[in-house]
């Protein structure tokens, strides 16, 4: 079908001192959040994905940075 979501722009990244920074001001729209709450990604897109989303994120690797 013709029906969907269009996302423009999404950069992913990692957060290495997430107690550094105040998620629940946070008003930059560049991050998505995945963890559970009402911050992330699929607390905001769920009614459209039927509350399901999966991710995989490769394993750090000293060797690879």
């Amino acid at each position: 079908g013709t029906d969907g979501i269009k996302l423009l722009t999404i950069a992913f990244g990692c957060v290495h001192k997430e107690n550094s920074v105040d998620f629940e001001n946070l008003v930059d729209p560049s991050l998505i959040g995945l963890r559970p709450g009402s911050l992330s990604l699929v607390s905001h897109i769920g009614f459209f994905i039927n509350h399901k989303f999966a991710y995989s994120l490769p394993l750090h690797s000293k060797k690879n940075n």
